[in-house]
């Protein structure tokens, strides 16, 4: 069974392409503009307010079976939030050429991308949320098994909170052209559907369940966790189990991690490792992971320590069945 890619019939293909083109636009500019004058003439009375964060790093790259290279991730998260405290507007800019890459390589005479890749709007409502347009794969936190948080999904999202019980959201829209990170290059076909119920915290322990259709095929998902805190050696561990199953290929990918923070005198160390196993045959859902290596079996350790206010030290080592490879960098953030 697979989900159908269902046209939106409105109007002609073209018609179609052209009111989405301007849509994005008009959301893009409306961000731009509200930045702009923000910037250069905050005296200008806007119905509103704007705000924004963002990030810069720089890494090495050592990878055993390829040339190693120094790349670069440029972040920028604008947010514009109106008088209606319910109703805002969300754009995200990153570097990197596809669904998963968000870093550009230094001095390789390849092209530099530097794209929108989420543009939305975002309705808050006394149970949850609504998000209406490029919007990221994710409600909250990002899990080891979901789709990297830097890509994209073009549709709708909404959140139901039962605050006894937990969180329950509901996607559909369109996952398509992953090699081309701009908001303006969409497809108009319905192909993607997620279900998914995150449990609140219980002693510690918080469970997922999800049901997802993409990419012609259909996905089982589900996570465990287990959060301990003021432990011995860290202010907060948690221990998690993580798996996909595709049900056409019956095929698993699975995680087992650990990720703590550390006291130290500089700052919170924050330091994380799993183990990852991907089925051959998994499928490109296996690759648009936020953590993915390689098929096969994979053991991963990274961390990062703080420098001074907004710079932190990152490193990150994998050792993989078909390529071991190991990264330091830097990163700052304001």
């Amino acid at each position: 069974m697979h989900l159908p890619s269902i046209p939106i019939y409105l109007a002609s293909g073209s018609l179609r392409y052209w009111l989405y083109s301007i849509f994005c636009k008009a959301l893009a500019y409306a961000l731009l503009i509200i930045c702009t004058v923000f910037v250069f003439n905050s005296s200008v009375a806007i119905a509103g307010s704007f705000q924004q964060k963002g990030a810069a790093a720089i890494r090495y790259d050592l990878r055993e079976d390829r040339p190693s290279r120094t790349q670069y991730r440029l972040r920028w998260f604008p947010h514009y939030q109106f008088t209606n405290e319910n109703w805002s507007l969300h754009g995200f800019v990153v570097t990197g050429d596809d669904f998963s890459s968000n870093y550009n390589t230094l001095g390789s005479g390849e092209d530099r991308s530097l794209e929108f890749r989420h543009l939305y709007t975002r309705i808050k409502h006394n149970n949850g949320k609504t998000e209406l347009g490029v919007i990221p794969p994710y409600k909250g936190r990002v899990s080891s098994t979901g789709l990297s948080k830097d890509g994209w999904i073009t549709g709708l999202r909404h959140v139901h909170s039962w605050k006894k019980f937990g969180l329950m959201e509901w996607v559909i829209g369109s996952l398509d052209h992953l090699d081309e990170p701009s908001v303006f290059k969409r497809n108009r076909k319905i192909n993607y559907l997620e279900m998914e119920f995150s449990s609140s915290e219980y002693k510690g322990f918080r469970y997922e369940l999800a049901y997802e259709a993409m990419l012609e095929d259909h996905f089982i998902r589900g996570e465990i966790r287990k959060s301990l805190f003021n432990t011995t050696f860290s202010k907060n561990t948690t221990w998690a189990f993580e798996f996909v199953q595709n049900i056409e290929k019956s095929a698993l990918k699975l995680i087992v991690s650990m990720e703590a923070e550390l006291p130290s005198a500089i700052g919170d160390i924050d330091w994380f490792s799993y183990y990852t196993y991907v089925d051959e045959d998994f499928g490109e859902r296996g690759e648009l992971t936020e953590d993915f290596i390689n098929f096969g079996h994979s053991v991963v350790t990274e961390g990062s320590i703080p420098i001074v206010h907004g710079l932190k030290g990152f490193t990150k080592v994998e050792i993989a069945e078909q390529q071991n490879r190991f990264q330091l960098g830097l990163e700052y953030k304001w």
